[in-house]
């Protein structure tokens, strides 16, 4: 293409550090929503904090003795609270969600409840199967607390050494 058209080529070969660079911001973005910098980098105590300032329902995190976990163990933490604030945003109508997480009993537990609509839990369609998954990985386990009209409730649990999984 060089030789035979010069003037094309060189306006095309000018573009490519800027599309170059669009392309390294999208994967970054990207990579970012799927695991975001602040958690490999601070912890899932700050990455909820950080992703729970961005939604429309306010969200209150409470945290007691939490620190620093392998990155599989605070990637079900960050992850599976996620999942629980983002199905009460999407299917309840909560005007209010709280999360607390905190380090007991060899574990590292989470609850996130919300105000909103409820539902029958053995009436879903398997709408946690990503919760599930992702809990399951680091041998935890979950369990969700609704009926009508009186909000929700999820709370999980990891434990912190393998050999301590010991079911909900």
């Amino acid at each position: 293409m060089l030789l035979r058209a010069p003037d094309r080529a060189g306006h095309l070969l000018t573009k490519q550090p800027a599309a170059a660079q669009d392309a390294i911001d999208t994967l970054s973005e990207l990579s970012r929503g799927l695991y975001p910098r602040v958690l490999t980098d601070e912890g899932a105590e700050a990455a909820l904090r950080d992703v729970t300032r961005l939604g429309s329902i306010p969200v209150t995190l409470t945290a007691a003795g939490v620190r620093r976990y392998t990155p599989e163990i605070e990637a079900a933490l960050y992850f599976g609270c996620l999942e629980a604030v983002q199905n009460a945003s999407k299917h309840a109508e909560p005007t209010m969600i709280w999360m607390d997480i905190r380090e007991a009993d060899d574990t590292v537990q989470f609850t996130v409840s919300d105000d909103g609509r409820g539902f029958q839990p053995d009436a879903t369609t398997g709408g946690m199967a990503a919760l599930t998954d992702r809990m399951e990985s680091v041998g935890g386990c979950f369990t969700v607390r609704s009926a009508p009209g009186s909000g929700t409730t999820v709370h999980g649990t990891i434990p912190l050494r393998a050999a301590l999984a010991k079911g909900c």
